[in-house]
């Protein structure tokens, strides 16, 4: 495929090295000269190749043009001339596909050839049929995205989303859901799903240490610290997500349902259970579990909490070691718990602090110590830190158990599950349920070409994910674009009344637009702050300006 050149500054192309003997005169400014592209010199760089010079023959005569790898400092608008589409929609809305690309991450690239390539090869589903047509080049397609592990953010995958961004070297960080999708929009979302659970899987891991104990701080360290980012959990009886956790609090400062003078799991500390904990090389929790070491010859252990697969697995091997099984109802009876009075403030109620029991019975006896048993009075299903004060819903009044509770921060106060997500729900950004006050709508582009939302939290602008834009929504930053000129973030939606010009690539309001008799789109700003002279040109059909000096010289 050819390339056009079009000088837009002859100072420029003349102070140029590379043009410093070229003839003035020689080349016309504004005017569009292709260079095949046999006569284009290439530049390898890193990624991929860049034109620098090329022949032009003029007047009969041979000569080399040079404009290097940032033309517009040498004068020049250059861009490949591409003749037909590519057959790939997805290809073609990226961008100029010709030319060799760099790889930068070759073991992802690799993964996700094989994985798309495995999946295409059966022919079952109308989405199997999708992905082998002839138009569903994937291999070149994971070529120019050039999918690569960010280097900034863990667990995340970047991307060049278009050739610009090829060209400036602009990687954009993306969850590994949206970049898939914004790679492979055929999938369909289960297999998107199964995608990003394999990825973090292979390339997310983390490394962590083992720590047991029966420590007070210890077990209060491995609820309440903080903790790594989650990743994939699959869910079980036995496999619980730690950041769902209602144990994650300090339960101090207002920092959970109730400002307690002892964290409810101190508890645990009577010495009948053994806290089995991981955290990374940055003191970050990863995952937990409770041991019931109180009967060395019937060792049981409760769910395993974890933010990721890997820490859960590391605990699992570990109480395997120990020889410790799950238990079962009755395997905890007998087992102690620190008995930690409590009367809550303003109230005559008493009550001990201590956590839920995470194996039946959930049930206690007081006395010197707190005493599971299957008859005890002592209702140990309360997810507040203090039991037998009793719990109700705010809203329906009906009492809960712990599989039911549920805490709302923003206004403190303990639903059921069924009334706390009537007014609340689970932002996605944050990572938190949030009430619905609190909410904003945080649109998307389908691949249909429609509009979606999703709710999130009021604070989800301060993130690197979203923006507010100047239509007043909210939008995910990667299908945003800032217009430098009225410092604003502009929605997709909105970009057709805006263009990018042709002279300093920079966005614009229509508003702003004027057409040289080239067909640049360019501001009038522009045309003002040139060294030559435009005058404006009714063509009939519209208006576009010229330089005097070639309409004069057109009348001569």
């Amino acid at each position: 495929m050819p390339f056009e050149i079009v000088p837009i500054d002859m100072e420029k192309v003349h102070a140029f090295p590379a043009n410093r003997d070229l003839e003035h005169g020689l080349l016309e400014l504004y005017k569009t000269y292709i260079i095949e592209d046999g006569d284009v010199n290439l530049y390898n760089t890193d990624m991929t190749q860049k034109p620098v010079s090329g022949v032009l023959t003029l007047n009969d005569k041979v000569y080399h043009i040079g404009f290097g790898l940032k033309p517009f400092e040498a004068g020049f608008k250059v861009s490949r001339v591409l003749s037909e589409p590519n057959p790939d929609p997805v290809i073609n809305k990226w961008g100029d596909w010709f030319g060799k690309f760099g790889v930068v991450d070759g073991a992802l690239s690799d993964w996700f050839t094989n994985m798309i390539y495995n999946y295409r090869i059966d022919y079952f589903t109308a989405e199997q049929r999708i992905l082998s047509a002839p138009q569903f080049n994937y291999k070149d397609r994971i070529k120019l995205f050039n999918p690569m592990r960010s280097a900034i953010a863990h667990g995340k995958i970047s991307v060049y989303q278009s050739r610009k961004d090829l060209d400036n070297d602009r990687q954009v960080a993306m969850k590994p859901g949206r970049a898939i999708k914004l790679m492979f929009p055929e999938l369909e979302d289960a297999k998107v799903l199964m995608l990003v659970d394999t990825f973090l899987d292979k390339y997310a891991t983390r490394e962590y240490t083992i720590h047991t104990s029966q420590d007070a701080e210890m077990f209060k360290k491995a609820y309440s610290g903080a903790q790594v980012a989650t990743q994939n959990i699959n869910h079980s009886e036995m496999h619980k997500s730690l950041a769902c956790s209602c144990m994650r609090y300090t339960f101090k400062d207002d920092n959970g349902p109730m400002n307690l003078p002892k964290h409810p799991v101190e508890a645990y500390a009577s010495g009948d259970f053994t806290i089995v904990y991981t955290e990374d090389s940055e003191g970050l929790i990863s995952g937990r579990c409770v041991v019931c070491t109180a009967d060395t010859e019937n060792i049981t252990h409760g769910p395993i909490y974890g933010a990721c697969v890997g820490a859960i697995d590391m605990i699992e091997h570990h109480l395997i070691a120990m020889s410790s099984t799950p238990a079962c109802y009755g395997d905890w009876e007998g087992a102690r718990l620190l008995a930690i009075p409590f009367t809550e403030p303003h109230s005559e109620d008493e009550g001990f602090i201590a956590a839920y029991i995470d194996v039946e019975p959930r049930s206690l006896i007081a006395g010197q110590y707190l005493v599971i048993d299957r008859s005890g009075e002592i209702d140990a299903t309360c997810y507040q830190g203090v039991l037998n004060l009793g719990e109700s819903c705010c809203n329906c009044g009906c009492s809960i158990d712990e599989y039911d509770q549920r805490y709302s921060e923003y206004n403190d106060n303990t639903y059921c599950s069924d009334c706390f997500y009537d007014d609340h729900f689970f932002c996605e950004y944050t990572q938190e349920d949030c009430h619905i006050n609190e909410s904003v709508r945080v649109y998307e582009m389908c691949t249909d070409g429609g509009v979606t939302f999703e709710l999130a939290h009021e604070t989800v602008d301060s993130t690197d994910n979203v923006a507010l834009c100047s239509d007043g929504k909210h939008w995910c930053l990667d299908e945003c674009y800032y217009c430098e000129d009225e410092d604003e973030w502009i929605s997709p939606t909105s970009m057709e009344n805006y263009f990018f010009s042709s002279w300093d690539g920079e966005l614009y309001n229509n508003d702003r637009k004027v057409i040289t008799e080239n067909g640049d789109d360019v501001t009038k700003e522009e045309l003002d702050n040139d060294d030559a002279d435009w005058k404006l040109v009714d063509g009939g059909a519209y208006e576009y300006y010229i330089k005097v000096e070639e309409e004069e010289n057109n009348e001569t």
